[in-house]
């Protein structure tokens, strides 16, 4: 439980503690069992010292998904306390997904070029993958935070279901490991900016964080099979 207790560390010296926060559910609620009561117990034990998180204590009994309308609403307070905080957050997402979406067909065009083989794979893997995900996704059509938990999101959004997984962040995760095929930094570059969008994707109130873990998992592990094993 290193993990645990380097989370715990950061509660108590005040740094990060919105994603700090999130972390936990996230690790509270993809953990086996033993572990997570493991750490409930620890985190009662700060709860009772730390008002800043008590908003964020998950019920048991709610599922997996383990988020609540007050969570969802403690981690967006820091961007909702003005329209610029707001506009920022959502300008800043929208900014990285972009820089992702573009560095997909600027990866694409750069083997085409140099008329590189790659390419083949660089392009079915992704899209054979995105097309099974989306089929899976609506087959499943589960609903979204703000559906189920009656809130707005911090996200401007408005579709109904399909929330799991994320596709978006399985694109993301997808796009880094066509780059990790090709070049390794780029690919440790995108993978930076999928963990940013996947937390802003739950702070943003449009996934629940098994989502955005399962869309991640999804993305790396089919493309680990597909650019690499096959």
């Amino acid at each position: 439980m290193k993990f645990t207790a380097f989370l715990l560390y950061m509660k108590r010296q005040k740094f990060a503690s919105i994603f700090a926060n999130f972390f936990f559910c996230l690790v509270r609620n993809t953990l086996p069992f033993s572990a997570i009561e493991y750490s409930r117990r620890i985190h009662c034990r700060f709860l009772t010292k730390s008002r800043a998180c008590g908003t964020l204590c998950v019920h048991w009994g709610k599922g997996v998904c383990g988020m609540t309308k007050e969570m969802y609403s403690k981690l967006s307070a820091p961007f909702q306390k003005s329209r610029k905080r707001t506009k920022l957050f959502i300008t800043a997402e929208h900014i990285l997904t972009g820089l992702v979406y573009l560095s997909y067909p600027s990866l694409l065009l750069y083997l085409s070029i140099l008329r590189d083989f790659r390419v083949w794979r660089c392009l079915l893997v992704p899209a054979f993958t995105f097309a099974a995900v989306s089929v899976f996704r609506r087959l499943l059509n589960t609903p979204r935070p703000y559906e189920k938990l009656k809130f707005k999101p911090l996200l401007p959004k408005e579709k109904k279901g399909e929330s799991f997984p994320s596709r978006h962040v399985f694109s993301v995760f997808m796009i880094a490991m066509a780059y990790y095929y090709i070049c390794i930094p780029m690919g440790i570059y995108l993978t930076v900016i999928g963990v940013l969008l996947a937390i802003m994707r739950v702070v943003g109130g449009v996934h629940y964080p098994k989502d955005v873990l399962c869309g991640a998992a999804i993305g790396i592990g089919l493309g680990a099979i597909g650019f690499f094993a096959l």
